[in-house]
């Protein structure tokens, strides 16, 4: 269930930027126009049980994920990458990706309208 809470935190961002709003924004950029496009191949490769590329498509998710601060996901996206490549739990996985697609979808509008504060 999706609360108001806020799912992702600049802190990481702006501390590694030294506060460059001009790198944030770009940061903020891609995560908006890659992890859409991810959250579906993951859900492809999930759906036809793909688990290599499964695995390299988190993979690439997983920096921009921390780099947003999207911490709530880091149990989500561990338990994945293990269940993958140990090929174990894999009826579990689902639900974590059902989790990070859902967070991920409501960071998008936070992101958004922190594009938008930015200089």
């Amino acid at each position: 269930m999706i609360t108001n809470q806020k799912h992702s935190d600049l802190t990481y961002l702006i501390n590694a930027s030294d506060n460059n709003a001009g790198f944030i924004k770009q940061m903020i950029d891609i995560f908006l126009k890659q992890t859409p496009e991810f959250l579906q191949e993951l859900r492809t490769y999930h759906d036809n049980q793909d688990w290599e590329n499964f695995r390299k498509v988190m993979h690439k998710m997983k920096p921009t994920i921390k780099m947003m601060g999207i911490n709530e996901l880091n149990k989500n996206i561990e338990f994945i990458e293990t269940s993958v490549k140990q090929q174990q739990n894999l009826s579990e996985v689902t639900a974590h990706l059902t989790t990070i697609d859902t967070v991920c979808k409501a960071s998008f509008k936070e992101l958004q309208q922190e594009l938008e504060k930015l200089p």
